[in-house]
């Protein structure tokens, strides 16, 4: 497996915002976005979602899968 890359960050809108920003800018995956805080963070099936600073840690890893093994 590829080396994982790692983009960290003390405050952020959304981990998830920011990998489909660093795919857009054509970031090779493997990768993986961290940020001790998020202010428009969101959870499954558009629940908000809560973090308290200090405490918490988001993370979104992004990976290639080929189209056969996705279901």
């Amino acid at each position: 497996m590829a080396d994982l890359l790692h983009f960290h960050f003390d405050e952020l809108d959304s981990t998830q915002d920011e990998a489909f920003r660093l795919l857009e800018r054509a970031t090779p995956a493997p990768f993986f976005v961290t940020a001790l805080m998020q202010t428009h963070g969101r959870g499954r099936q558009g629940r908000v979602w809560h973090m308290e600073k200090g405490r918490s840690l988001a993370l979104t890893l992004v990976v290639r899968l080929p189209s056969d093994r996705l279901e």
